[in-house]
């Protein structure tokens, strides 16, 4: 019954579930990070690779995508 960042299982989670335990919050987290994105990505002129190596999520057959992917925002 704690909230403990610093677990040594941190990143070992299930994002927004599935099934009778998905999360409720799900779809309005997705459109408050659509929305922020969108704001942000209007204001520059485009995207460049950051300078370290991007690196794919590992450890899960549910969880994909990058743990890494460094972006730098070009200027409009």
């Amino acid at each position: 019954h704690e909230f403990w960042l610093q677990r040594p299982n941190a990143n070992r989670h299930l994002t927004f579930s599935h099934g009778i335990h998905y999360c409720m919050g799900a779809n309005l987290a997705r459109l408050e990070a659509e929305t922020m994105l969108g704001a942000i990505f209007d204001r520059a002129a485009g995207l460049e690779p950051g300078a370290t190596p991007a690196r794919r999520q590992t450890g899960g057959s549910l969880n994909y995508g990058w743990a890494r992917l460094p972006l730098r925002l070009r200027a409009a």
